[in-house]
């Protein structure tokens, strides 16, 4: 679709430019894991990726991983490339390259420098082109109210309420976005853990999210009712034994208000490129549970370079009960990972914009001037 596009607006003589609303560290990533082989890796090792940082060399595990998660999302060179599991003898399939993207005379990312200069100059080196960072492109106000309104269980007076009587930086937001989620037998393990802990909590569920099974591939094209309900009946079931410890949000939950509120302290995320930046943006350390795609090289991003959280564990064999227990208390007694957080919300966003996203914007204006006049 994208070369289609950049085709016409060639023929039509259109200076055509792509912005990606996905991170740069997974387009990045996806495009070089898309370059070598797991025979490249070894058995133990990884693979070194000049221009990347070495903290997100991939290893033979993440590729394994990786080859089983489904269609990755799309990048700047054009659909990404799996590399096959390791002693699969399946042979590599042909890279794209970055001829996907000819017709562009620049690439756009939803992210900023001071989040992710070395994968913004890796793209910009592969691509042969201008690449800048001009956002993330957050909502202006905390309080949600730019977002569109849509059906909810609670509204935002009610959660401000609930989250004003608990204590500073004590509860745990889960969410896992609106699109994706974990196998409604994972489901029921958070609701579990959830459940057995001590610790007070927000879930924001989302019923008419795909399920997803522990390898990334979707369970559940179409729900029946039973399943339905069986997930209705464990989830209402934490309710009560929480009581007033929990707050289970159905449908719609005003995130940044969440995030952006004294009390929150953790925030268990699929790692979707907007939460994560959200979480940045406040200030709030995360438990990472990617399911599918790019969602993976997020998740390495805030735990590996940015430390600003904690993996929940090895979800590819489905994660566990224990898993979330553990994970949900580390996560919430890991000062290193909240002061990491916190320093990432003053030093990139404590001007709301990234001063770095501002100076992009005034070169890519400056880029796009200059060639008009070339052309005049």
């Amino acid at each position: 679709m994208m070369s289609h596009l950049l085709t016409t607006c060639r023929h039509l003589d259109v200076p055509a430019v792509s912005f990606f609303t996905a991170s740069a560290c997974s387009t990045a990533l996806d495009h070089a894991t898309s370059s070598h082989s797991a025979a490249d890796l070894g058995l133990s090792g990884s693979v070194n990726i000049p221009g990347l940082p070495p903290e997100m060399y991939p290893t033979a595990a993440d590729v394994t991983i990786l080859s089983h998660l489904g269609p990755p999302m799309p990048t700047p060179f054009g659909p990404a490339q799996r590399i096959p599991p390791s002693g699969s003898g399946a042979p590599m399939p042909p890279q794209r390259g970055i001829g996907e993207t000819d017709g562009a005379i620049a690439l756009l990312f939803n992210t900023c420098e001071d989040l992710e200069r070395p994968f913004l100059e890796y793209i910009a080196k592969e691509a042969k082109k201008p690449v800048w960072g001009v956002g993330p492109l957050l909502p202006a106000r905390l309080d949600d109210a730019a977002r569109a309104r849509r059906e909810s269980t609670h509204d935002e007076r009610a959660v401000l309420a609930w989250l004003d009587a608990k204590p500073a930086r004590s509860v745990l937001y889960v969410s896992f976005g609106s699109l994706v989620s974990p196998s409604d037998a994972e489901l029921a393990e958070l609701a579990a853990a959830l459940a057995d802990s001590s610790r007070p909590f927000i879930w924001a569920v989302q019923p008419s999210a795909l399920r997803h099974d522990s390898a990334g591939f979707p369970v559940h094209l179409t729900r029946s009712g039973s399943e339905c309900e069986s997930e209705s009946a464990f989830i209402d079931e934490l309710a009560t034994r929480a009581g007033e410890r929990g707050l289970v949000i159905r449908g719609w939950a005003p995130q940044l208000l969440i995030l952006s509120h004294y009390s929150t302290g953790g925030f268990l995320t699929h790692c979707g490129w907007n939460s994560a930046v959200e979480s940045l943006r406040c200030g709030v350390p995360m438990l990472t549970w990617p399911i599918h795609g790019d969602q993976v090289h997020n998740a390495r991003l805030v735990t590996r370079q940015l430390r600003a959280g904690r993996a929940i564990g090895s979800a590819r064999g489905g994660v566990t009960r224990n898993d979330v227990a553990r994970g949900i208390e580390q996560l919430m007694q890991d000062e290193e990972a909240r002061k990491q957080a916190a320093a990432v919300a003053r030093d990139v966003f404590g001007g709301r914009f990234p001063a770095s996203s501002s100076a992009s914007v005034d070169a890519f204006v400056d880029f796009i001037d200059a060639r008009r006049k070339k052309v005049e």
